[in-house]
């Protein structure tokens, strides 16, 4: 009786070990994936933001600013 609560409780800790390596590879999946995405975002902001540029530069060499 002992000795089946022992294994019992081995395969339960090893369960729980394992458990918590997917829990923590999620974890990483999850931070890479928004990790991703705000640098899309980043990178979109950043592409409207020269055309902004270039079309205010635009309109002071036109002489409108």
């Amino acid at each position: 009786m002992l000795e089946s609560y022992k294994t019992l409780q081995q395969e339960s800790q090893g369960q729980l070990a394992q458990l918590k390596q997917l829990e923590e590879q999620i974890a990483l999946m999850v931070s890479r994936e928004v990790y991703d995405s705000l640098q899309d975002q980043s990178q979109e902001q950043i592409a409207l933001l020269v055309v902004l540029v270039e079309l205010v530069v635009l309109e002071i060499l036109a002489g409108k600013l």
